[in-house]
């Protein structure tokens, strides 16, 4: 469907700022971390409520981890009616635009090499989708990745940097 609202994608680790030396953006981090915990919790016990479902949340990020793979997988071989089904108008839009920047001559080859960190679930939001009792439940992660893109210049018959 798309993203519903601004998502606030707190810093982690070292992005954190500093206690001693900026106090007051560490609190409103803080702060901001806290309310957008609250926030996910009150998304799932209403998602849960209203829904009578129960989260599986392993499944979720299981099936986020695959559309992730097949949409930069669809993309590096530019096959991208495959993946329409799986992702929001605006998501096929924007890989339509940049696959149409590429030359013809460039061929791409895209892999994951390896998670750097465990996909961590940073948004959640009940959809809300007036006249119809909540069934659909919007989850945004966060991919630590490295990964390979190699890029081929038919015409040169050489890799490009």
């Amino acid at each position: 469907m798309g993203v519903a609202n601004q998502v606030y994608i707190p810093p982690s680790g070292k992005n954190v700022p500093n206690l001693i030396t900026s106090p007051v953006n560490y609190f409103n981090v803080m702060i901001r971390k806290i309310y957008t915990l609250g926030m996910n919790t009150i998304q799932v016990a209403l998602f849960r409520y209203q829904s009578g479902y129960k989260p599986n949340f392993l499944l979720w990020k299981n099936k986020a981890i695959e559309t992730y793979v097949k949409v930069n997988e669809a993309f590096a071989k530019r096959e991208l009616n495959k993946i329409k089904p799986q992702v929001s108008i605006w998501v096929d839009e924007a890989l339509t635009a940049r696959a149409e920047q590429i030359p013809t001559n460039v061929t791409l080859d895209w892999e994951l090499i390896k998670f750097n960190e465990v996909p961590k679930l940073v948004s959640t939001q009940a959809m809300m989708i007036p006249g119809r009792p909540v069934e659909l439940i919007q989850l945004i992660y966060k991919f630590d990745t490295k990964q390979r893109l190699v890029k081929f210049d038919k015409k040169k018959e050489k890799q490009i940097n």
